[in-house]
């Protein structure tokens, strides 16, 4: 099932915080955060679709990049859907 279908569960919201986390500290954005870029189950989070991952060595365009794939991200629910509202609080 894909997250449009489903709620997040604990886990796979602890793994979206610690993907948050690696992205940042590795300074990558993705540049494709749609939805079916994200293969879930109950036990992982996998990322898919990688050929516009850039590493950023300049810190202000790391962050508009990493803003754009948040905002991107979070476009793929209706606005105050449940896992939408679920998202909005492991996300900058």
């Amino acid at each position: 099932p894909t997250w449009q279908e489903q709620s997040a569960t604990d886990n796979q919201l602890q793994q979206i915080g610690e993907l948050v986390q690696s992205l940042t500290v590795s300074r990558i954005s993705h540049s494709d955060m749609k939805a079916t870029n994200f293969i879930v189950n109950d036990q992982a989070l996998f990322v898919i679709d990688y050929d516009g991952c850039r590493q950023h060595h300049n810190q202000h365009r790391l962050n508009k990049a990493l803003t754009k794939d948040w905002q991107r991200f979070r476009a793929n629910w209706p606005d105050n859907t449940s896992l939408q509202r679920q998202l909005d609080s492991y996300l900058p």
